[in-house]
């Protein structure tokens, strides 16, 4: 097997970034034929820069994490969504079935657990509790579940299942609901929906600038206009409010980061 080149755009970072070492091992996996060779050969192909950092990774491979805990209240609401989860003992017995569970009680410092925490609860089993609750309180605040402080009751609302089922952060959804307004104008329904979250990692590039000046002074393009829109036009809430506007027009871009900037817009 042969990796040729390390360097992949990422449009949710908005550039180049090297592949990660998850994905490398992967491709190393597919070298060798099974049931016919004993062993398998890959060669990785990749910048002098880039290469002290995979050999480190390769020769010191450090234990994967997990990345639950950030997206925590949005796993939760998406099985409070699915029916699998109705209270916070449904929840920790769904989560002590997770990979974070694992490694919370082999790492616990990595997750935010104190020492002493961590030697009087060995199961973790306070501090999942305490996580659970955290994510609860915050789907409550975004209006996304219903929860009960003293039974621990969960129960799902329209917005919850609405943001599971489009994959919505529960940040973007708490801004939503403090933004909107029932008579909002289109551009202001547009400012609102590209302030999300989602697209906060669109920043707009040197090389970038020309062109979207020029898709948004064409009304075929950006049709749009508001004093919103004009003040958030160098951030990247500006930049998914331009390319929207312009993948709904089918405009052409010229530049092929703009084009898969578009496209995860739009899928977003």
């Amino acid at each position: 097997v042969i990796c040729k080149g390390t360097d992949v755009y990422d449009p949710q970072r908005g550039g180049n970034v090297d592949l990660s070492m998850l994905d490398v091992l992967q491709i190393f996996g597919r070298a060798g034929r099974p049931q016919f060779d004993d062993f398998g050969e890959a060669t990785l192909l990749t910048s002098s820069k880039a290469l002290p950092d995979y050999l480190r990774k390769l020769a010191r491979a450090a234990p994967i994490e997990s990345c639950l805990v950030p997206r925590l209240a949005d796993a939760v609401n998406a099985e409070v969504a699915a029916g699998t989860v109705a209270s916070i003992k449904d929840a920790d017995r769904w989560l002590d079935h997770t990979f974070l569970a694992v490694r919370l009680r082999r790492n616990p410092l990595a997750y935010g657990c104190s020492y002493d925490q961590a030697q009087e609860d060995p199961m973790m089993g306070r501090y999942r509790d305490t996580l659970l609750r955290q994510a609860a309180r915050k789907l409550d605040e975004a209006r996304m579940c219903r929860y009960d402080k003293r039974s621990g009751a969960l129960a799902g609302t329209d917005v919850g299942r609405v943001g599971s089922h489009y994959y919505l952060r529960h940040e973007s959804i708490r801004e939503f609901n403090e933004t909107l307004r029932q008579h909002a104008s289109d551009a202001d329904i547009l400012v609102v929906v590209c302030g999300a979250h989602e697209f906060e990692q669109l920043k707009p590039r040197n090389e970038e600038m020309a062109e979207l000046d020029r898709l948004r002074s064409s009304e075929a393009c950006c049709p749009l206009r508001s004093e919103k829109l004009r003040a958030i036009q160098d951030e990247p809430a500006g930049k998914a409010a331009t390319l929207l506007q312009a993948h709904i027009s089918r405009a052409p871009f010229a530049a092929f980061t703009l084009a898969s900037d578009a496209t995860y817009v739009a899928k977003n």
